[in-house]
């Protein structure tokens, strides 16, 4: 399977999320794969040297859009010796349910602006925002990394003078350690909290016996990436992330929406609309192929002719809704 079923994504945005981190996918399975399972969006994520991954979502004829890089590092630590921090007094917390506002405050204040960024998509931008995602990057790790239910995940808080200053996430995985998500509140930045975020990492994976640390940021984080390369770690590659917009389940949990259309224009809303969910919002739901099946055939090929994405067309082509070539 390409596609991974995205649990809390899905339940948060309301939307059927899938992801598939897969370089040199099959288009023809991912396609299947989507459409099999109902999705309305597919976060795809390979590497750079992926060169024709855009040719190859051009054939899966649902709109794609380009999200963003990150550059990853690995850092081996076997060969390390601990270092000391800059900042004296500091305290690390773990976090725990009763922490969950705390957490909440972190995320909202060093990652509120940019959650996810299915909402710098078009077609995702009109069903989902940064509160949104916001909530759905709380809610993964508030479950994921409560080392009370998961004891390989945890999340740190750092604490210096009193007042919480920043967290970061902490995964062991097999031999070595990962961290996706961290930061430093704004008030606290430029203090070298973020250099003893990375020393206690260190430290933490030399008394665990673990081989290397594994961790990266988006490219056009050029702080955080001048730090990662100040402190003397090395990139070893760059991904790239891609939003797939099918819609699938979507447009057939929502059927109403245009119930209270005539024949006439629910057709007029589907042939002028520029929003092409809206398009296949329209199409997908089975109420209305018993509508399109009553428009005469000059309408239909209107309709036709209309739709940009290929997966529309093969809607007709199938048979879900019938066009009758011959008359």
């Amino acid at each position: 399977m390409l596609i991974e079923y995205s649990k809390n994504e899905s339940e948060t945005l309301q939307l059927k999320v899938g992801r598939c981190n897969t370089n040199g996918f099959s288009a023809s399975q991912l396609k299947e794969e989507l459409i099999n399972g109902s999705y309305d969006l597919c976060r795809v994520k390979v590497g750079a040297n992926d060169e024709d991954v855009v040719s190859r979502l051009e054939q899966l004829g649902f709109p794609s859009f380009f999200s963003g890089s990150i550059r990853r590092y690995r850092t081996p630590i076997k060969m390390q010796s601990k270092i000391a921090f800059k900042n004296k007094g500091l305290s690390f917390v773990s976090y725990e349910p009763q922490l969950d506002e705390l957490l909440y405050q972190m995320l909202k204040d060093t990652w509120g602006e940019y959650p996810i960024g299915y909402y710098r998509s078009p077609i995702l931008n009109q069903l989902c925002n940064k509160d949104i995602e916001l909530k759905s990057v709380f809610n993964f790790y508030r479950e994921r990394n409560n080392h009370l239910n998961y004891p390989a995940n945890s999340i740190q808080f750092i604490k210096h003078d009193g007042e919480f200053v920043g967290f970061f996430a902490m995964n062991k995985v097999g031999s070595h350690l990962e961290s996706h998500i961290g930061g430093i509140l704004s008030t606290f930045q430029g203090n070298d909290y973020f250099y003893d975020m990375l020393a206690f990492i260190k430290n933490y994976c030399l008394e665990e016996n673990l081989s290397h640390f594994v961790f990266g940021a988006r490219n056009e984080n050029a702080k955080v990436q001048k730090i990662f390369q100040n402190a003397g770690f090395v990139p070893i590659g760059t991904e790239n992330v891609f939003h797939v917009v099918s819609l699938l389940n979507y447009v057939s949990l929502n059927g109403a929406v245009c119930d209270e259309l005539n024949q006439e224009e629910r057709f007029k809303k589907l042939i002028t609309s520029d929003n092409s969910w809206l398009k296949l919002y329209l199409i997908k739901n089975r109420l209305q192929a018993q509508v399109c099946k009553q428009l005469t055939i000059e309408d239909q090929g209107k309709m036709l002719t209309s739709f940009h994405y290929s997966y529309a067309k093969d809607i007709f082509v199938s048979g879900e809704i019938t066009i009758n070539y011959s008359a």
